[in-house]
């Protein structure tokens, strides 16, 4: 039986470490904006413009998260190493892509969409094109941080995630004075690329083996993902473009919401085994009472 104290067990180290990060996160931008109001409002811009795209592009992460779980819990080794290879090559194909047409046109759209000029299009520009990398290496952490939790084990994705967070802020706070906004860019990626790194060590027998097998499920991704990113851009993009002016706001909402997002995500990883114990509906019953 799948019962509230194992659930909450794999649970709060992932509630505890994005709390943890929105906090730290702001910390960052403290030293990150360096009492620059320019500084502030093209980070602030270009960084919810970021998680914009990187929760819509996401949602082909989580369909990988939805099919591996299940696979995983029904012990279907061969179709897992399929979803999880076609799944690191479509991180690698959009966050090259991204990362391509970022700097390539980046001003381009940071002049006609947000109407940057002078300075503060130029710090932007800047930034933008240093944070480049972000989305790749965000969908690829999407996808290390699944292959932990369908091994439940979270406690490694908690204590990761907050040592990269201070990283940030150190880097931050020893960068920017130096070198600007680009200091700012550069901690942000830094720190991400400690969690792949981190996140790869504790998994890289599960990739060597799947990356031997030919990859067939890449359109099978994609097209269960696709009604994923239209809820993505009703839920949290629209979210995030009518909030953006409410900056304040907006943090507090994301740290009363970590909870349900959370638990959401452990509704992938338990309900496989919850169907093929029959109780399903004992499973919600808990996910809903602790969320």
């Amino acid at each position: 039986m799948i019962d509230s104290k194992e659930i909450n067990k794999f649970a709060f180290p992932l509630v505890l470490t994005n709390i943890g990060q929105v906090i730290i996160g702001q910390i960052a931008l403290h030293f990150a904006v360096n009492n620059s109001s320019i500084a502030l409002s093209g980070i602030s811009i270009i960084q919810n413009l970021l998680f914009a795209f990187g929760g819509l592009l996401g949602a082909f992460s989580l369909s990988f998260n939805i099919k591996s779980s299940k696979a995983y819990s029904n012990r279907q080794t061969n179709r897992f190493d399929d979803l999880l290879k076609s799944n690191l090559t479509l991180d690698l194909i959009i966050g090259v892509a991204f990362a391509v047409f970022v700097i390539i046109f980046g001003n381009v759209i940071l002049k006609q969409l947000y109407g940057f000029k002078g300075q503060l299009l130029s710090l932007s520009t800047i930034y933008l094109v240093f944070m480049s990398p972000y989305i790749g290496l965000t969908l690829l952490n999407f996808s290390l941080t699944n292959l932990l939790r369908v091994q439940k084990k979270t406690k490694p994705i908690m204590w990761v995630g907050l040592i990269s967070s201070l990283i940030d802020v150190v880097l931050n706070y020893v960068l920017v004075p130096q070198i600007g906004i680009k200091g700012a860019a550069i901690s942000t990626i830094v720190s991400l690329a400690f969690i792949s790194l981190s996140y790869l060590f504790m998994v890289y027998p599960m990739i060597l083996k799947a990356l031997s097998i030919t990859s067939t499920t890449k359109f099978e991704l994609i097209t269960f993902g696709i009604p994923l990113v239209g809820q993505e851009i009703l839920e949290s993009v629209l979210f995030i473009m009518v909030f953006d002016i409410y900056a304040v706001i907006s943090q507090l909402l994301s740290i009363v919401s970590v909870p349900s997002f959370v638990y959401s995500t452990t509704v992938s990883i338990y309900l496989p085994e919850a169907e093929k114990i029959g109780e399903v509906n004992v499973f919600l019953k808990n996910i809903f009472k602790n969320s």
